[in-house]
């Protein structure tokens, strides 16, 4: 009776372990337009596997060229039926330069949305650097899901062991601080000149 028991419990757990798996057989990025390289969705498919295994929770991208004269909301509506609640998504329009995060209300609760895109996501992608310019959009989402899954870790006690955790943090941390000293930079190069050329007016 006890091994019959133990054998019905192997052949639930594994069970389960395949529901998960195929809840992720395809890519919890729907899509990217080219805009991730392959070594970042490989990444986030391993973090979503685990959020998955230990929460019950599901992870989304979505990014886009284009929205063709639509909303980002529109966006989430589209792909929203191929999303398993409870989730939460980012969604990134390239040329319409829009970027967002919606979630179930139950995962909603565990994340501050406002902090992952002004302080992980938006920094990034307002590079002035044009070469940096089109890496900023898979750097930016992937940036923005490891502190996803870095707050619903620390919401639920967790640990999460595909989390990039602390190296994530400095990294924005370094391109935070390249930003301002880019836009300071600018500005003392804007005021120099203007002075300069009011210096040789008066001298005329």
């Amino acid at each position: 009776m006890k091994g019959f028991v133990m054998g019905g419990f192997m052949r639930a757990l594994l069970f389960m372990n395949f529901f998960i798996a195929c809840s992720y057989a395809q890519s919890a990025v729907l899509r990217h337009d080219g805009l991730m390289m392959e070594k970042s969705i490989q990444k986030i498919d391993e973090m979503a596997t685990e959020v998955l295994q230990k929460t019950g929770i599901h992870l989304y991208v979505i990014a886009v060229n284009d929205l063709n004269g639509s909303n980002i909301h529109t966006l989430h509506k589209i792909y929203e039926a191929n999303m398993t609640s409870p989730y939460v998504a980012i969604l990134l329009a390239k040329n319409d330069q829009k970027v967002d995060i919606v979630a179930t209300p139950d995962v909603a609760s565990l994340i501050d949305k406002d902090k992952i895109l002004d302080d992980y996501m938006i920094p990034i992608l307002v590079s002035p650097n044009k070469e940096d310019k089109e890496k900023s959009y898979g750097a930016a989402i992937f940036n923005g899901m490891s502190e996803l899954v870095d707050e619903i870790a620390a919401a639920k006690g967790v640990t999460f062991i595909s989390s990039p955790g602390s190296g994530s943090h400095d990294f924005i941390q370094i391109v935070r601080f390249v930003f301002y000293f880019m836009l300071f930079f600018t500005l003392y190069l804007f005021v120099a000149k203007s002075y300069e050329r009011r210096r040789v007016r008066v001298e005329k």
